[in-house]
């Protein structure tokens, strides 16, 4: 139990110096008709077309997030680590799908876009529900950035050391659809949109970070694995990998803080080929080795 308590004490030091920012540094800047309008408008496209575009993106995370969940049977096996850090097989269906961060990434993008498109059709107008799809946006962008980098630089080359099963299953076509379009998505509607990231939203990106760790404890203990290793906090370096973990949401917060405030394709086009460039490297869509007949 020492790595679980030493786990617990660097979370709680974290979560507790992220809290005092928020209190300390979160001020609602803009009105209501100003969020409204950095939510609805683009300087890119017309209304109508980032209306269609958000509307797009929301009907593929249904299908990414429903359709396998209620029509999928079989499911498909994935390598899971059960607390002693040994591995086990665990078949994801149904709603056990939902216990993934990449899922968790999916919803909260899932969330913003019916929000995006609320606010567009003349729905939503109080200015804390605005502010609230604003943090939301910045997480999902945020996370769909995290979850394609650990899953081509982390994910990925593990599987390639282990079970040819573990490969072929990351490159199945649905989940390659979770680990990919999740950021094409995201970065897509950071150049379209009118929305500037706020630092001062910065702590909530690690809370979000913290609260699925948490979440992970509480599963570990009612279906006995994690889903990633390096969360279990008996992982050997499990508070590197939490530093790491929270520090990589951090900079992934900036980057796209720096895309939405200094990145103007509008009178700079010449951006728009190096953020495509920077999207294509981090996404993985053909299998680095070939896997052998068994």
């Amino acid at each position: 139990m020492a790595g679980f308590y030493q786990a617990y004490g660097l979370l709680t030091f974290f979560k507790l110096g992220l809290i005092y920012l928020i209190f300390n540094y979160h001020k609602l800047e803009e009105s209501a008709s100003e969020l409204v309008t950095q939510i609805s408008t683009s300087s890119l496209v017309t209304s109508d077309q980032l209306l269609y575009f958000r509307a797009f993106c929301l009907v593929s995370n249904l299908y990414v997030d429903l359709i396998p969940t209620f029509f999928d049977k079989v499911g498909h096996t994935i390598t899971a680590f059960q607390i002693d850090t040994q591995p086990r097989t665990v078949r994801m269906k149904g709603g056990i799908r939902f216990c993934t961060f990449t899922l968790w990434s999916w919803l909260i993008q899932g969330i913003y876009f019916a929000c995006a498109i609320a606010t567009q059709l003349g729905y939503i107008t109080n200015l804390y529900f605005l502010e609230a799809i604003v943090i939301m946006f910045e997480l999902a962008t945020s996370v769909a950035i995290l979850v394609t980098v650990v899953v081509t630089f982390v994910l990925i080359p593990g599987a390639a050391k282990g079970d040819v099963k573990n490969m072929v299953g990351l490159f199945r076509f649905q989940v390659l659809l979770t680990h990919n379009a999740n950021v094409v998505f995201m970065i897509t509607e950071l150049v379209l949109n009118n929305i500037k990231f706020k630092f001062s939203h910065f702590p909530y990106a690690g809370l979000f970070g913290i609260t699925y760790i948490a979440f992970s404890w509480i599963l570990a203990q009612k279906i006995g694995v994690f889903f990633y290793n390096f969360l279990n906090y008996n992982f050997p370096k499990v508070l590197m990998a939490y530093t790491g973990l929270l520090f990589a949401l951090s900079v992934f917060f900036t980057i796209a803080f720096g895309i939405s405030h200094y990145v103007d394709p509008t009178h700079n086009p010449w951006t728009i080929p190096f953020i495509v460039i920077g999207v294509i490297s981090i996404c993985k869509v053909r299998m680095p080795v070939k896997p052998k007949k068994e």
